[in-house]
């Protein structure tokens, strides 16, 4: 069976020149969440053909579904009156309580009891509204959180509880943005996502600076012409901004033979930073910047022959250096963001000082 995505994701842009008429959103630090229009609201989540109850045996009372899902296919528990705020058609978004607020949304949303005073500060900022025989095509959505085959039970289920609803739809996504705009309730909980039409790339960076001011994450892009599907899609992308550090070398790993083949066999495999106190090893080396010598003379075999037979994948010893990165010296790297322990997350070399 064919391997999908329960949502639709996004790949990361890869040249900004590229996206002129795209629509732009700020991309929103929440939890990604699913709207199946009410149809499975208060059922136990066992009869719901597309659940994710792998776990669920552990649990005391039985789960129940809100018609709110998550990415993996779990059931979020709202408040009724929240939930009483919903359409019944189905959306995607995303269940966002402001910047900075993330760990407030996961907190309210990992609760199978949930807290109205945390919902009360929680809207759904809504992305799309996917066609439901789309949503649920047969397909595996298979993560190290999720493995669930969807098969013909989804839609017949869909069927049952709305027996008279259209559920072909081929609409492009601008047409359904302007139908969100105009039939949303405004009632507080909902928001539909503002899309801005790209001009050029001066209009990007002015944007990702002003959100970024602000303390968001980043952008959000998508082809006014194309249509939700749930796969990983190249109509939908992503641009997040890279923060940069420096670093002093300590050590190196020898590099190692991969999947992908053995020409680090011999060289550089990585450098061991010392960054802020911590250990950081990096990458992001071109072949000529990974070579290998010994600090000392008299070795019968080079630096490179010895790093190939002895240090394969494991650090290097102290007569053995980099030589293009002498220990002591400074280099610059990019990365994403600090994982909670403090280590930069995605590095890459990038400088040296």
């Amino acid at each position: 069976m064919a391997k999908r995505e329960f949502l639709m994701q996004a790949h990361k842009v890869k040249s900004l020149s590229t996206l002129k008429g795209y629509l732009l959103s700020e991309k929103l630090d929440g939890m990604r969440c699913f709207w199946d229009g009410g149809i499975s609201r208060g059922l136990p989540a066992t009869t719901v053909p597309w659940a994710n109850t792998t776990k669920d045996s552990r649990l005391k009372d039985t789960r129940h579904a809100t018609g709110l899902w998550s990415r993996y296919m779990k059931p979020i528990h709202a408040p009724e009156a929240w939930l009483d705020k919903m359409p019944s058609f189905p959306l995607d978004g995303e269940l966002w309580a402001g910047r900075g607020g993330f760990q407030q949304v996961m907190s309210a949303c990992k609760k199978l009891t949930p807290v109205d005073s945390e919902w009360d500060k929680i809207m759904y900022m809504i992305f799309e509204s996917p066609p439901l025989d789309v949503i649920f095509s047969t397909g595996h959505v298979k993560h190290t959180q999720c493995n669930v085959v969807i098969d013909g039970r989804a839609m017949d289920f869909v069927l049952r509880q709305r027996p008279k609803e259209i559920i072909t739809r081929i609409t492009p996504f601008c047409s359904v943005y302007d139908s969100l705009v105009t039939h949303t309730p405004v009632n507080g909980t909902l928001c539909v996502m503002p899309q801005v039409p790209v001009t050029d790339e001066a209009m990007i960076e002015k944007m990702m600076e002003s959100v970024l001011a602000s303390g968001g994450e980043g952008l959000m892009f998508r082809d006014p012409m194309s249509y939700w599907m749930p796969q990983r899609s190249h109509s939908l992308l992503k641009y997040k901004p890279f923060s940069d550090a420096e670093g002093i070398v300590v050590g190196y790993v020898g590099g190692r033979a991969t999947d992908l083949g053995s020409k680090l066999l011999g060289k550089m495999g990585a450098l061991i930073l010392d960054f802020e106190g911590k250990r950081l090893e990096l990458s992001g080396f071109t072949d000529d910047e990974r070579g290998l010598a010994w600090i000392d003379l008299g070795h019968k075999v080079s630096a490179e022959t010895a790093a190939k037979q002895m240090y394969a994948g494991v650090e290097l010893p102290e007569n053995m250096q980099a030589y293009n990165f002498p220990r002591g010296s400074t280099v610059t790297f990019k990365y994403r963001e600090l994982s909670d322990t403090g280590i930069p997350k995605e590095a890459r070399y990038w400088r040296k000082l």
